[in-house]
């Protein structure tokens, strides 16, 4: 048995296939009485043909006194068909021209194997990737500073240009995460977290009012831990690799709680607008409230998105 791959197929043909070339040898023992005509067949699930699987050249070699050895080529092709391994058998039959030659009883067949090296194209890939430096602990620019405020409303910016850089294309948001900072344990009442776009390049006005997509809503306890804290989104939204994406926090609790910190980053732009204010049992007017303070830091955040990629064939036929 032997084992042919695709991949070592790199002589190119006028069709731009490429194939590859292996040489056996055809021996008669002894010289024959007459020429002897062996006529070679092939069975299997691998296909015999030009551009298909394989060839055999020549199909019919004639051995006598002068030729006891005659060279075969089998020439394997890398196709771009998605088959698996493959595999053929070559046998032989003799017209011994009335003569003595006759077939051996031993090794008259051999069994060779072609090694697929074609994988199916995908149509998208997923990237999950943090953006932030991991530089600051954040809790005016975070969403979490609940020790002397019952209610906060809070918007942080990320540029796509960082986004970009982290390795995003554009595509489908499918989760989103927080670093937490602290082990402590707050639950806050009536959390709204909410995800949108915008093309501002920073908060320097305050709060932007794009169209805003929930990521979570209810009541909300920290986890407890210094760890990554995942959402997954309800509904995907389509980031189209332009837009700055805005993340939105709302709570109102009935009394003052506790301050949990997120890992974060000081950046170079006003990052994150927020107001806090202390009307326990005020319901979400919170999240109403324009009133304006700005921050350079913003909690850093991990995000999962699903990218279209355009599928193209592993070989050109």
């Amino acid at each position: 048995m032997k084992a042919y791959r695709e991949v070592d197929a790199t002589t190119s043909l006028t069709t731009c296939q490429n194939y590859k070339d292996y040489v056996v040898n055809v021996i008669i023992d002894a010289p024959p009485t007459q020429p002897a005509i062996v006529t070679f067949a092939t069975s299997g699930t691998a296909t015999n043909g030009s551009g298909r699987d394989y060839t055999i050249t020549p199909a019919t070699v004639t051995l006598d006194a002068g030729n006891l050895t005659r060279a075969v080529t089998i020439r394997v092709f890398d196709d771009d068909a998605l088959e698996g391994n493959e595999s053929f058998t070559i046998s032989y039959s003799i017209n011994n021209s009335g003569g003595n030659a006759a077939a051996d009883v031993y090794n008259q067949t051999c069994l060779i194997n072609i090694i697929d090296n074609d994988v199916a194209p995908v149509s998208s890939r997923t990237v999950v990737q943090t953006w932030g430096a991991a530089n600051v602990a954040t809790l005016a620019s975070g969403p979490f500073s609940g020790a002397s405020f019952t209610d906060k409303r809070l918007q942080n910016l990320y540029l796509a240009s960082d986004l970009i850089a982290a390795g995003f294309t554009p595509g489908n948001i499918t989760e989103f995460a927080w670093n937490f900072n602290s082990a402590a344990v707050a639950t806050y009442d009536g959390l709204t977290l909410d995800i949108g776009f915008t093309t501002a390049a920073n908060l320097n006005t305050g709060f932007v009012a794009p169209t805003l997509t929930s990521i979570f809503s209810g009541n909300f306890t920290t986890p407890g831990a210094t760890s990554w804290r995942n959402f997954v989104l309800p509904t995907p939204v389509t980031w189209n690799g332009t837009d700055n994406i805005l993340i939105q926090t709302c709570w109102d609790n009935t009394a003052a709680t506790a301050d949990i910190s997120l890992i974060g980053t000081n950046t170079a732009i006003n990052a994150s607008t927020y107001v806090r204010v202390n009307t326990p049992g005020a319901g979400t007017t919170v999240c109403a409230n324009t009133a304006v303070n700005l921050s350079v830091a913003r909690p850093d955040i991990r995000l999962k998105m699903i990218s279209p990629v355009n599928p193209v064939a592993t070989v050109l036929n």
